[in-house]
């Protein structure tokens, strides 16, 4: 069993790939994750929110995020030396519990 990730820092939202860039960590070592604004739209079911208010979305949508970042390096679909990317279909495979909130599938209610 592997240990719990832990949070570490928001990088920032990158523009040209349409992704926001963060951090966990493992036992001190830094993993580098990014999720893309696709999969933040999906996991908040809305679509064209502006590029300067994507940290923001990513703070709000943070617990569930690293949820699903912590269970793709669990599985072991990463190295230290690459990141863990997480797209919409990432979040597709059904609900995840995050303090007390479903992460939405397809026909599930978006979080609100």
């Amino acid at each position: 069993m592997t240990t719990p990730l832990q949070r570490g820092e928001v990088q920032g939202y990158d523009m040209d790939r349409m992704i926001v860039e963060f951090t966990m960590l493992d036992e001190g070592k830094v993993v580098r994750c990014a999720i893309s604004s696709a999969a933040m739209d999906d996991i908040e079911g809305r679509r064209n929110t502006r590029a300067d208010h994507r940290v923001d979305q990513f703070i709000r949508l943070r617990d569930v995020i690293e949820e699903h970042a912590q269970r793709r390096f669990s599985e072991g679909n990463t190295q230290f030396d690459r990141r863990v990317v997480l797209r919409s279909n990432d979040f597709l495979s059904g609900p995840i519990k995050s303090g007390g909130n479903a992460a939405p599938g397809k026909s599930e209610k978006p979080i609100q």
